[in-house]
């Protein structure tokens, strides 16, 4: 099975977690990011409409946007 991981910074709605306290998790079945300060989510393929490649502030907050149909 192919995995991928990577220790990042993430944002969760309003709520920001910087570098290093974030981790992307992702294997053929899940996604999961784990945010300790401000959360942590996991999807199933089923849940993600899109991901996109996401930019708040240039060469700075690059990053990737996920779409999806959890509630919470």
């Amino acid at each position: 099975m192919k995995t991928f991981s990577l220790t990042g910074g993430a944002r969760i709605g309003r709520a920001n977690a910087t570098y290093p306290f974030a981790n992307l998790y992702v294997d053929e079945n899940t996604l999961k990011i784990n945010a300790s300060l401000v959360g942590n989510l996991i999807f199933q393929p089923q849940d993600i409409i899109s991901i996109k490649p996401y930019s708040s502030v240039p060469f700075i907050g690059k990053g990737i946007k996920i779409l999806h149909r959890v509630e919470n």
